[in-house]
C-alpha cells in the first residue's frame, strides 16, 4: 500500500467517472455526497481506495435495473492524526437475499446465479474490496433487503497532514451528474496535477508482480497514459466491464485467468471492449510465443526487459497517439 495525501473527494469522483456511461445507460440517477466536516486532504492509498469504490459502484450499476445509486461520504471521528472515514453505496436494485449475505464477501460466492449471469457477475470485486479493506486495518459491511437495495458500506482509518482543512462550501451536499454530461466527464487536468498537452491514452495493465506494477504503471505514466492495475485475469475482465481502454497489457503468468485465457474471454465480449488492442507481456521470447499470443487474439507482443522506446512505439501503433520521447538505452526492470 501507498501512504501519500491525496483529496478524498476528488479520488471518489474519479470512480464515480469510470461507472457514469453505464449509468447513463441505464437511465439511472448517480449522485455523490460529502459531508461538511469531511477533511480535504487526507493521507493513504488513493489508488486502492479507488479501486475499492469502482468494485462498489459497478456492482450497484450492473444489479440496479432503475433507480438510483448514491455515494456518501462521511468523517465517522477524528482522532489525534487520524480521521475515520466511512464510505458508503447505496442502490435502489435487487437486493440481496439474507442467507447469502453472510458470505457475500469470499471469493466466488455468488448471490443468485441466475441473475449473476443476466447483470454479468459480480466476480471478484467484493472479494477484492474486502482484502484491500483488510490490509488498510478498515471495515466493510452490507445491509440489503431482496427486492428492495443494498447498502455497501466501508470503514477506513486514514491519517491527517499536520494542517488539515474541511471540504470547500462547493463541495457540500449532494452532486448530482447530469445525464447530458455522463459520457464526457474527466477530471480536470489542474486537480490531477497532469498536463492537459500530454497523451490521454487509458491503458490496463494485469500482472501479479507488485514490483513490476509499479514499474509498467510508472512506464506507461511517462508516456502519457493514464493506467489501472489489475492483479489478475478475472478482475482485469472486471475492470474491462467498468470503463472503456485504449489498450491492455496481459502478463501471460497471471493467476486466476493466464494472460492467454483472458484474451480469450476479452473477444468474446459482447461489448466494446471486445475490440481492445491486446498486448501480451511476458519474460521470455520463447519461440512459438508470438503465434500463441495471436492464436488468443493478442494483438502484439513485448518480451521482458522491456524497453520503453518499443513500448512508446507500441503505444502510438495501436491507439493512434504520439508518446513522449523516450530513449532508446531506457528499459524497464521488469522480471517474471
Amino acid at each position: 500500500l501507498e501512504s501519500a495525501s491525496f483529496d478524498l473527494a476528488q479520488t471518489a469522483q474519479e470512480a464515480v467517472n469510470m461507472v457514469a456511461t453505464e449509468a447513463r445507460q441505464k437511465s439511472l440517477v448517480l449522485a455523490v455526497s460529502c459531508s461538511p466536516d469531511t477533511p480535504r486532504r487526507l493521507i493513504g492509498d488513493s489508488g486502492r481506495i479507488r479501486q475499492i469504490l469502482v468494485n462498489l459502484l459497478g456492482n450497484a450499476v450492473k444489479f440496479t435495473d432503475e433507480g438510483r445509486i448514491d455515494l456518501e461520504i462521511a468523517l465517522r471521528r477524528r482522532r489525534g492524526s487520524t480521521a475515520l472515514m466511512r464510505l458508503a453505496v447505496h442502490d435502489t436494485g435487487m437486493g440481496i437475499p439474507g442467507e447469502k449475505i453472510t458470505n457475500i464477501f469470499e471469493y466466488f460466492t455468488q448471490a443468485d446465479e441466475s441473475n449473476t449471469r443476466r447483470h454479468g457477475g459480480t466476480g471478484l470485486g467484493l472479494a477484492i474490496c474486502k482484502q484491500l479493506i483488510d490490509m488498510m486495518h478498515g471495515t466493510i459491511g452490507v445491509t440489503s433487503k431482496e427486492g428492495e437495495g443494498s447498502l455497501f458500506w466501508c470503514e477506513l482509518p486514514l491519517g491527517l497532514p499536520d494542517e488539515t482543512e474541511a471540504v470547500s462550501p462547493a463541495g457540500r451536499g449532494e452532486t448530482r451528474v447530469p445525464q447530458e454530461d455522463w459520457a464526457s466527464l474527466t477530471c480536470p487536468a489542474e486537480s490531477t496535477g497532469e498536463d492537459p498537452g500530454r497523451s490521454r491514452i487509458r491503458a490496463l495493465v494485469a500482472e501479479d508482480n507488485l514490483t513490476n506494477q509499479k514499474v509498467i504503471k510508472m512506464a506507461l505514466e511517462r508516456c502519457g497514459c493514464r493506467v489501472d492495475l489489475a492483479a489478475n485475469g478475472e478482475e482485469a475482465l472486471e475492470l474491462l466491464g467498468l470503463c472503456p481502454y485504449d489498450i491492455v497489457f496481459l502478463d501471460c503468468q497471471i493467476p486466476v485467468l493466464d494472460g492467454f485465457e483472458t484474451a480469450v474471454a476479452i473477444r468474446q465480449l459482447k461489448t466494446e471492449a471486445a475490440r481492445v488492442p491486446i498486448v501480451a507481456l511476458t519474460a521470455k521470447a520463447l519461440p512459438g510465443d508470438r503465434e500463441r499470443c495471436k492464436g488468443a487474439g493478442m494483438d502484439d507482443y513485448l518480451a521482458k526487459p522491456i524497453s520503453l522506446s518499443r513500448l512508446a512505439a507500441v503505444l502510438e501503433r495501436w491507439t493512434g497517439q504520439t508518446s513522449v520521447a523516450i530513449r532508446e538505452t531506457d528499459t524497464l526492470p521488469v522480471s517474471r
